[in-house]
């Protein structure tokens, strides 16, 4: 299942579950309540967003969309809110 990132098991008897699913390494656990694994997930949906931050990298020389002659600006001229937002 190459689309497949992970699985969690949720169940009532995690012993019963624990021996099998250690054979498979796309489970990320096994559990019998939902507190727990519910964090597991919170943990993980947090590290993808994070991991997942879009960025650019665009050459200082780069000019400004429509500007030519001298109303030409470079991307460092551009106000500092843009550039970090």
């Amino acid at each position: 299942m190459p689309k497949v990132n992970a699985i969690y098991i949720f169940c009532g008897s995690k012993a019963l579950h624990e021996a099998w699913a250690k054979d498979w390494p796309k489970i990320r656990g096994v559990f019998t309540s939902i507190k727990p694994i519910c964090e597991s997930l919170k943990k993980v949906a947090h590290e993808c967003d994070h991991d997942s931050i879009p960025m650019s990298f665009v050459p200082k020389q780069t000019m400004t969309e429509g500007a030519t002659g001298s109303d030409s600006k470079t991307l460092d001229q551009l106000p500092p809110s843009y550039m970090y937002s």
